[in-house]
């Protein structure tokens, strides 16, 4: 910076025009530039003097900064494939002017290479700034590879094996077979089905299965374990299965309020709808809600369905009586 305005200063001929005018300009820079030399070489230590490729280096830095000066970047001597710095600069102590830092560092070349950085930069307070220069500090770098040459030895590898300019006649006759089988199964997964008839075996009618299954949920006891949650299910069910083969509509896959927009469509009694939906809402809650349904109220909804079964059992026609 100081050749560079000696230079200007003698080409615009400033230095030829007046002998004290360079006295005074010298005497200038030297006021600038007194603050930032006094720190411009500094000391750097290196924790290790041997080290292998990868390993963490410790590098401690020491120099003189001038007050109000900041740590800026530092200059590395090698480009990042060589050294690459693992952390930032942390200053570790401050003893008036002087401080102390310290990073970490990791080198990836052999040889005897120098660990610090070539200098760092002082960031001013005006928006001036300086650098610290240190010396270099080496370390010898071991590769990670054996030094023997004989682990190295190639020996009994195969080289790369070029596939044949010809395929086989057999890999032929196999994709031959596997693109005719394709082709089959395609055309049978489109070919139409016959329609499976169903043979229909006399089963008892749903009153009668409606009955037999409450009998059993009767005889679990679910009512006196405590056990709402399973009563609730079992009853929905056995209530649903009845509608649904009593009336013929999907009852197992509706809710209870589209069970009961259908069961307005059927000849069921006013109170009787009422009451069969009041025990399915009953169960929902005891499925989802988990609500404790007391004892005596379980075996009423019980009860409920037992009678809501028999009074809307077909009634017997006289002939079919005597028949």
């Amino acid at each position: 910076m100081i050749r560079l305005i000696l230079a200007k200063a003698q080409a615009r001929g400033v230095l030829r025009q007046d002998p004290r005018r360079l006295g005074i300009v010298l005497g200038a820079m030297f006021l600038l530039c007194a603050p930032a030399s006094a720190g411009d070489i500094g000391t750097a230590h290196v924790d290790l003097d041997s080290v292998t490729v990868g390993d963490r280096i410790s590098v401690t830095l020491e120099f003189v900064s001038p007050p109000f000066y900041r740590v800026g970047p530092l200059t590395q001597p090698y480009s990042s494939d060589t050294l690459f710095q693992l952390d930032t600069l942390v200053i570790t102590a401050v003893d008036d002017s002087t401080r102390t830092a310290k990073f970490h560092l990791a080198l990836f070349a052999t040889g005897r290479l120098s660990a610090v950085p070539e200098a760092i930069m002082l960031l001013g307070p005006e928006g001036d700034s300086t650098y610290v220069l240190f010396p270099p500090e080496s370390v010898t770098v071991f590769s990670v590879l054996p030094d023997s040459s004989d682990s190295l030895r190639i020996a009994g590898y195969k080289g790369l094996q070029l596939p044949p300019d010809r395929i086989p006649l057999w890999a032929w006759i196999v994709g031959a077979l596997l693109l005719v089988g394709g082709v089959y199964g395609y055309w049978w997964m489109k070919q139409p089905r016959p329609d499976v008839i169903e043979s229909v075996l006399p089963t008892s009618p749903p009153w009668d299965i409606a009955r037999a299954e409450l009998a059993t949920l009767m005889d679990k006891r679910y009512h006196e374990k405590g056990c709402a949650r399973l009563f609730g299910v079992e009853l929905s069910e056995i209530a649903r299965r009845y509608l649904e083969g009593r009336y013929g509509f999907e009852a197992m896959e509706q809710t209870t309020r589209e069970i009961k927009r259908e069961l307005r469509n059927t000849p069921v009694s006013d109170a009787l709808h009422r009451d069969i939906i009041q025990v399915m809402q009953g169960c929902d809650l005891a499925k989802y809600a988990k609500f404790h349904w007391p004892p005596p109220e379980m075996l009423s909804a019980h009860k409920t369905v037992s009678q809501f079964v028999d009074e809307t059992e077909p009634a017997i026609e006289p002939e079919e009586e005597a028949a």
